[in-house]
């Protein structure tokens, strides 16, 4: 049997989304059972919520997961929103689709606070202690936005925040330059859990070759015919086939009881 060196480098293989939908949260508790992810995020504005939780519990997987904080898909789970038009209809819909933002005025700064403290409050009620911060769509990478979700990170004791994403394909030098800083910002915070993020595509380069723990952003579905696939980049284990060999998986909560 020909000799395998044993995997050294600490990543979190996170699965996006949980809640969004019935195939989705199907998905990722098939890729927990599958040993395929370490932990989860949890959208408490979407129809799925209520069933991912119960799943959550049935299979003992609530202290493997965070909050996924939305502003672009669903509808508020509070009324101050309604009354921002870049972000939400009046009907609670959400309306933005994170074109990118560099301030926001008073109004909006609070509705957003309260949405997503919120968002959070509603995995505290679900027995849900949240492990990890990030976003749908990455939306808290947008500089205001980092400032609220820092801020409510701190409010509740969360440990980790998602680093934008900082390997694979080159962004321009200007987008280099933004994410360096905002990740910069996150370590001086004390919430960056590891030292790269990003799908595994993006991450097989950054394993072996980077000091400190990895993030792998996953998003786990079963599709029509039963097939377990990382959409959109297709079978999930395909798709991470790449890395699985040389990690160890570790959930967020792991790596904040290993940097204690």
């Amino acid at each position: 049997m020909p000799h395998r060196t044993p995997p050294t480098q600490l990543a979190v293989v996170n699965a996006d989304d949980f809640g969004m939908n019935d195939a989705v949260n199907a998905g990722i508790v098939e890729a927990f059972r599958r040993g395929l992810v370490s932990s989860a995020s949890l959208m408490a504005t979407m129809p799925g919520f209520g069933a991912a939780v119960e799943m959550a519990h049935e299979a003992g997987l609530t202290d493997r997961l965070g909050v996924h904080l939305n502003l672009t898909e669903g509808a508020t789970l509070t009324t101050p929103l309604r009354s921002c038009p870049r972000f939400c209809a009046p009907d609670g819909t959400f309306v933005w689709r994170h074109r990118g933002i560099w301030a926001l005025d008073g109004t909006e700064a609070h509705a957003i606070a309260v949405e997503w403290r919120a968002q959070i409050a509603a995995l505290l009620a679900q027995g849900v202690r949240p492990s990890h911060v990030d976003s749908h769509h990455h939306v808290h990478t947008a500089w205001p936005l980092g400032t609220i979700a820092l801020t409510l990170a701190r409010e509740h004791s969360i440990p980790a925040v998602r680093l934008t994403r900082n390997c694979g394909p080159a962004p321009a030098a200007v987008v280099r330059l933004y994410k360096a800083a905002y990740n910069a910002r996150l370590r001086r915070a004390g919430v960056a859990a590891v030292s790269r993020f990003g799908s595994a595509l993006d991450v097989r380069s950054a394993v072996g070759a980077t000091n400190g723990p990895v993030e792998v952003m996953t998003h786990p579905q079963l599709d029509a015919a039963g097939e377990l696939i990382d959409r959109p980049l297709g079978r999930l284990d395909e798709t991470l086939g790449a890395v699985l060999g040389r990690i160890t998986m570790v959930s967020h909560r792991e790596l904040a009881s290993n940097r204690a």
